[in-house]
Protein backbone atom coordinates (compact mmCIF):
# COMPACT_ATOMS: atom_id res chain seq x y z
CA UNK A 1 0.00 0.00 0.00
CA UNK A 2 1.47 2.99 -0.90
CA UNK A 3 2.16 5.76 2.08
CA UNK A 4 0.10 8.99 1.83
CA UNK A 5 2.07 12.27 0.85
CA UNK A 6 1.73 14.72 3.81
CA UNK A 7 1.75 18.63 2.53
CA UNK A 8 3.60 20.00 5.93
CA UNK A 9 3.41 24.09 5.35
CA UNK A 10 6.67 25.21 6.36
CA UNK A 11 6.51 28.95 6.44
CA UNK A 12 9.59 31.23 7.19
CA UNK A 13 10.47 33.43 9.66
CA UNK A 14 12.64 36.34 10.23
CA UNK A 15 14.20 34.76 12.56
CA UNK A 16 15.19 32.08 10.50
CA UNK A 17 19.60 32.20 9.77
CA UNK A 18 18.88 32.27 6.37
CA UNK A 19 16.26 34.44 6.31
CA UNK A 20 17.74 36.64 8.37
CA UNK A 21 20.87 36.98 6.28
CA UNK A 22 18.82 37.51 3.48
CA UNK A 23 17.19 40.36 5.49
CA UNK A 24 20.41 42.31 6.12
CA UNK A 25 21.89 41.47 2.71
CA UNK A 26 24.48 39.79 4.43
CA UNK A 27 24.47 36.55 1.87
CA UNK A 28 27.80 36.76 -0.91
CA UNK A 29 28.38 34.60 -3.87
CA UNK A 30 30.77 35.21 -6.64
CA UNK A 31 28.54 34.68 -9.41
CA UNK A 32 24.66 35.25 -10.33
CA UNK A 33 24.48 31.49 -10.49
CA UNK A 34 25.15 30.67 -6.74
CA UNK A 35 23.05 33.82 -6.09
CA UNK A 36 19.94 32.00 -8.31
CA UNK A 37 20.77 28.65 -6.89
CA UNK A 38 20.41 30.13 -3.39
CA UNK A 39 16.76 31.35 -4.19
CA UNK A 40 15.98 27.93 -6.03
CA UNK A 41 16.99 26.28 -2.48
CA UNK A 42 14.33 28.50 -0.81
CA UNK A 43 11.40 27.17 -2.73
CA UNK A 44 12.62 23.51 -1.47
CA UNK A 45 12.76 24.97 2.40
CA UNK A 46 9.91 27.29 2.79
CA UNK A 47 6.01 26.98 1.81
CA UNK A 48 6.24 29.95 -1.39
CA UNK A 49 3.22 31.81 -2.29
CA UNK A 50 0.89 30.76 -5.11
CA UNK A 51 0.99 34.27 -6.32
CA UNK A 52 4.50 34.41 -8.14
CA UNK A 53 5.25 36.76 -10.08
CA UNK A 54 4.76 35.96 -13.81
CA UNK A 55 7.81 36.36 -16.50
CA UNK A 56 9.45 38.06 -13.70
CA UNK A 57 13.18 40.15 -15.37
CA UNK A 58 15.32 37.90 -12.89
CA UNK A 59 14.88 35.04 -10.69
CA UNK A 60 12.85 35.87 -7.63
CA UNK A 61 10.43 33.51 -5.34
CA UNK A 62 7.76 34.94 -3.12
CA UNK A 63 7.36 33.77 0.59
CA UNK A 64 5.22 34.43 3.39
CA UNK A 65 7.52 35.47 6.36
CA UNK A 66 6.87 35.56 10.03
CA UNK A 67 7.38 38.39 12.03
CA UNK A 68 8.56 40.29 9.00
CA UNK A 69 8.05 44.15 8.65
CA UNK A 70 5.08 44.67 11.08
CA UNK A 71 4.07 48.07 11.46
CA UNK A 72 2.45 49.18 14.93
CA UNK A 73 -0.61 49.39 13.09
CA UNK A 74 -0.23 45.90 11.34
CA UNK A 75 0.22 44.35 14.68
CA UNK A 76 -3.15 46.08 15.89
CA UNK A 77 -5.32 44.33 13.25
CA UNK A 78 -3.62 40.93 13.92
CA UNK A 79 -0.66 40.65 11.46
CA UNK A 80 1.63 38.17 12.18
CA UNK A 81 3.81 38.16 9.15
CA UNK A 82 4.26 39.82 5.51
CA UNK A 83 4.69 38.80 2.08
CA UNK A 84 8.30 39.35 0.58
CA UNK A 85 9.86 39.37 -2.51
CA UNK A 86 13.06 37.62 -2.75
CA UNK A 87 15.83 38.34 -5.15
CA UNK A 88 19.35 38.61 -6.34
CA UNK A 89 21.20 42.12 -6.42
CA UNK A 90 25.17 42.91 -6.89
CA UNK A 91 26.53 44.78 -4.32
CA UNK A 92 28.86 47.45 -4.25
CA UNK A 93 31.85 44.78 -3.67
CA UNK A 94 31.47 43.38 -6.50
CA UNK A 95 29.69 40.19 -5.36
CA UNK A 96 26.07 39.17 -5.31
CA UNK A 97 23.46 39.14 -2.21
CA UNK A 98 19.48 38.38 -1.72
CA UNK A 99 17.01 41.14 -0.59
CA UNK A 100 13.70 40.75 0.23
CA UNK A 101 11.37 44.04 -0.35
CA UNK A 102 7.71 43.66 1.32
CA UNK A 103 4.54 43.40 -0.28
CA UNK A 104 1.81 44.87 1.36
CA UNK A 105 -1.06 42.38 0.87
CA UNK A 106 -4.79 42.51 2.85
CA UNK A 107 -5.04 40.66 6.15
CA UNK A 108 -7.58 38.23 4.82
CA UNK A 109 -4.81 36.82 2.51
CA UNK A 110 -2.47 36.05 5.15
CA UNK A 111 -1.84 32.26 5.31
CA UNK A 112 -1.99 33.11 9.46
CA UNK A 113 -3.09 35.55 11.64
CA UNK A 114 -4.90 36.58 14.83
CA UNK A 115 -8.27 37.16 15.54
CA UNK A 116 -9.53 39.50 17.13
CA UNK A 117 -10.67 38.92 20.76
CA UNK A 118 -14.28 38.31 20.66
CA UNK A 119 -17.22 37.32 22.75
CA UNK A 120 -17.75 34.47 20.50
CA UNK A 121 -16.68 32.65 17.49
CA UNK A 122 -18.10 33.05 14.04
CA UNK A 123 -17.76 30.09 11.41
CA UNK A 124 -14.56 31.24 10.25
CA UNK A 125 -12.77 29.65 13.38
CA UNK A 126 -10.31 26.68 12.49
CA UNK A 127 -11.91 24.72 14.52
CA UNK A 128 -15.54 25.57 13.14
CA UNK A 129 -14.64 25.56 9.73
CA UNK A 130 -12.63 21.94 9.96
CA UNK A 131 -16.42 21.02 11.53
CA UNK A 132 -18.71 22.29 8.60
CA UNK A 133 -15.88 20.43 6.91
CA UNK A 134 -16.73 17.24 8.18
CA UNK A 135 -13.05 16.48 9.50
CA UNK A 136 -12.71 13.26 10.93
CA UNK A 137 -10.77 12.44 14.46
CA UNK A 138 -8.55 9.32 14.65
CA UNK A 139 -9.03 9.91 18.96
CA UNK A 140 -11.70 11.12 21.05
CA UNK A 141 -9.07 13.08 23.22
CA UNK A 142 -8.32 14.81 19.50
CA UNK A 143 -12.20 15.93 19.35
CA UNK A 144 -12.11 16.81 23.20
CA UNK A 145 -9.17 18.86 23.03
CA UNK A 146 -10.88 20.77 20.18
CA UNK A 147 -13.81 21.82 22.79
CA UNK A 148 -11.32 22.43 25.61
CA UNK A 149 -9.67 25.56 23.09
CA UNK A 150 -12.50 26.89 22.17
CA UNK A 151 -13.75 27.25 25.80
CA UNK A 152 -10.95 28.41 26.72
CA UNK A 153 -10.97 31.10 23.96
CA UNK A 154 -14.48 31.88 24.71
CA UNK A 155 -14.77 31.10 28.47
CA UNK A 156 -18.27 33.11 28.69
CA UNK A 157 -20.27 31.84 25.90
CA UNK A 158 -19.76 28.02 25.90
CA UNK A 159 -21.00 25.65 28.16
CA UNK A 160 -18.49 22.15 28.18
CA UNK A 161 -20.98 18.66 28.47
CA UNK A 162 -20.37 15.60 28.44
CA UNK A 163 -19.20 14.70 24.92
CA UNK A 164 -20.65 17.92 23.88
CA UNK A 165 -19.73 21.52 23.70
CA UNK A 166 -23.31 24.20 24.08
CA UNK A 167 -21.26 27.15 22.81
CA UNK A 168 -23.16 30.83 20.39
CA UNK A 169 -22.06 31.12 17.12
CA UNK A 170 -21.93 34.58 15.12
CA UNK A 171 -23.63 34.50 11.69
CA UNK A 172 -25.18 36.94 10.00
CA UNK A 173 -26.39 34.20 7.30
CA UNK A 174 -28.00 32.47 10.50
CA UNK A 175 -30.72 35.73 11.39
CA UNK A 176 -29.09 39.31 10.21
CA UNK A 177 -31.74 40.36 13.21
CA UNK A 178 -30.32 37.88 15.79
CA UNK A 179 -26.61 36.82 14.06
CA UNK A 180 -25.77 35.31 17.82
CA UNK A 181 -27.25 32.05 18.01
CA UNK A 182 -27.14 29.31 20.34
CA UNK A 183 -25.82 26.11 19.45
CA UNK A 184 -24.94 22.26 20.38
CA UNK A 185 -21.51 20.39 19.22
CA UNK A 186 -21.58 17.02 19.48
CA UNK A 187 -18.91 14.10 19.23
CA UNK A 188 -20.02 11.22 16.91
CA UNK A 189 -18.34 7.78 16.01
CA UNK A 190 -17.60 7.24 12.25
CA UNK A 191 -18.18 3.74 10.53
CA UNK A 192 -14.96 1.96 10.25
CA UNK A 193 -13.86 4.26 13.23
CA UNK A 194 -12.53 7.73 14.08
CA UNK A 195 -14.63 10.54 15.22
CA UNK A 196 -16.40 13.66 14.03
CA UNK A 197 -18.78 16.58 15.32
CA UNK A 198 -22.22 16.83 14.67
CA UNK A 199 -23.54 20.81 15.25
CA UNK A 200 -27.06 21.93 15.29
CA UNK A 201 -29.08 24.64 17.02
CA UNK A 202 -29.95 24.62 20.64
CA UNK A 203 -33.59 24.76 20.79
CA UNK A 204 -33.99 23.62 24.63
CA UNK A 205 -35.78 26.54 26.38
CA UNK A 206 -35.89 26.83 30.01
CA UNK A 207 -38.78 27.06 31.90
CA UNK A 208 -39.48 30.93 32.25
CA UNK A 209 -41.20 30.14 35.94
CA UNK A 210 -37.69 28.56 37.05
CA UNK A 211 -34.17 30.47 37.30
CA UNK A 212 -31.44 27.92 36.17
CA UNK A 213 -27.64 27.83 35.95
CA UNK A 214 -26.17 27.69 32.32
CA UNK A 215 -24.74 23.87 34.36
CA UNK A 216 -28.31 22.97 35.01
CA UNK A 217 -29.27 23.56 31.61
CA UNK A 218 -26.27 21.94 29.99
CA UNK A 219 -27.36 18.45 32.42
CA UNK A 220 -31.15 19.17 31.47
CA UNK A 221 -30.13 19.04 27.39
CA UNK A 222 -27.68 16.02 28.26
CA UNK A 223 -30.34 13.90 29.63
CA UNK A 224 -30.35 10.47 27.86
CA UNK A 225 -26.83 10.19 26.10
CA UNK A 226 -27.87 7.86 23.85
CA UNK A 227 -25.84 5.00 21.77
CA UNK A 228 -23.09 7.01 21.45
CA UNK A 229 -22.14 7.17 25.05
CA UNK A 230 -23.57 4.16 25.66
CA UNK A 231 -20.92 2.54 23.61
CA UNK A 232 -17.80 4.35 25.48
CA UNK A 233 -18.85 3.51 28.40
CA UNK A 234 -19.51 -0.21 27.48
CA UNK A 235 -15.32 -0.36 25.71
CA UNK A 236 -14.29 1.28 29.14
CA UNK A 237 -15.96 -0.94 30.86
CA UNK A 238 -14.48 -4.21 29.04
CA UNK A 239 -11.37 -2.86 29.45
CA UNK A 240 -11.75 -2.73 33.33
CA UNK A 241 -12.71 -6.29 33.71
Amino acid sequence: MAKKEVNIQRYASAGNMHIEAIINKLFRFESEKQAIEKIESLEETFTISKNQEKDPPKPCVILWVKDFEITPKEKKQGFMGNYGFVTFEKTDDGFFTLSITKIDTELKFHPRRKRIKQQCPNWGHPILRNIKKGRVYETIEQVNAEFQQLHLEYPNTTVPGQNKLYLMIFGRSDDSKNPIQKYVLEIKNVQGGGFTIEYEKNTYEPDPTKKKSPTEEADKSEEGQGHFASMVALKRNKKKT
